[in-house]
């Protein structure tokens, strides 16, 4: 028989340690057993706005993501030992989860959703996995939207070099639009024997579109394709941090025909209908607080 009981929530902000004890757990069938049971948890309300990128750095730490090893608080992820900026894993123990996890973050806004992120590992146990989980309820519970087991972890190096690094792509537009929850992602390593080799995570990214090939510029610039426009014309950013971005578009004859902002602007492609705009040469000037581009867009 399984019997499932309420308990109130006694855990407080920060890492927690729940012990449970269970007297007699069969009556008189075995004597005055007494069963006891330990779990480590954090509770982390810390919130982030989308789309977001975690590299690791500046902080000197693995904030604001978290990590735990929920059966008995030993060592989980931690900043690179090699001085990189990476989220690496090692020392892993057989029957051990070691869990990484996101703050909260909302994808009501938009209607798809995506992250990517880079993975280096060596040799791993046949047995051992590596999960990539979501929440809709902050953290209360998870359902896995991807995992590789054994070898399918190694990219063949430990070093930690970029090179070594396999990007991976992660649909998330299940969990998008304005009836999702809170969400909350969380990269859970489940060692299956000895002899796991380190794991390294980095690159962390959230766009809120899904393109498993997106333009990405180069870092602090912005693209704009296709040029000449049809029907369509877009303007890809990829900006070290989110910045309010003002895109003005100017006809030839110097007459401002439109002007939008995007706050938050980071890694956002935005789409513009040529409908709007006659044929011919414009200007488009796209500025925010460390950004000034110059564009030239040709509409026929």
């Amino acid at each position: 028989e399984v019997v499932d009981l309420e308990l109130t929530n006694s855990s407080r902000e920060g890492k927690n340690q729940l012990q449970y004890q269970i007297d007699e757990p069969n009556f008189d069938q075995n004597g005055s057993i007494t069963e006891i049971r330990e779990w480590y948890t954090i509770d982390n309300n810390e919130t982030q706005n989308v789309p977001w990128r975690q590299r690791f750095e500046g902080s000197g730490t693995l904030a604001p993501w978290v990590s735990i090893n929920p059966e008995n608080d030993f060592a989980s992820w931690q900043l690179s030992s090699s001085g990189g900026s990476l989220a690496s894993l090692q020392n892993q123990q057989e029957e051990q989860t070691y869990w990484l996890g996101s703050p909260i973050f909302s994808l009501k806004s938009s209607p798809q959703a995506s992250v990517f992120f880079d993975l280096a590992a060596g040799v791993q146990h046949p047995n051992s996995k590596l999960s990539l989980l979501i929440s809709e309820n902050a953290g209360e519970s998870y359902q896995e939207i991807w995992s590789e087991m054994g070898a399918g972890i190694s990219s063949g190096s430990i070093s930690g070099n970029s090179a070594e690094f396999e990007r991976k792509y992660v649909d998330l537009t299940a969990y998008a639009g304005q009836d999702s929850g809170d969400i909350r992602l969380a990269f859970a390593f489940n060692s299956g024997g000895n002899g796991d080799s380190p794991v390294f995570l980095d690159n962390i990214e959230l766009f809120l579109r899904a393109d498993p090939n997106p333009v990405i510029p180069q870092e602090g610039s912005s693209v704009l394709y296709p040029n000449p426009a049809r029907e369509y014309f877009n303007v890809a950013f990829n900006l070290p941090q989110q910045d309010n971005v003002t895109i003005r578009i100017i006809s030839s004859t110097g007459a401002l025909v439109h002007e939008v902002s995007y706050p938050n602007t980071l890694n956002q492609t935005y789409t513009f209908s040529t409908e709007l705009f006659r044929n011919g040469l414009y200007i488009l000037q796209i500025t925010g607080d460390n950004l000034n581009d110059i564009k030239r867009l040709f509409i026929n």
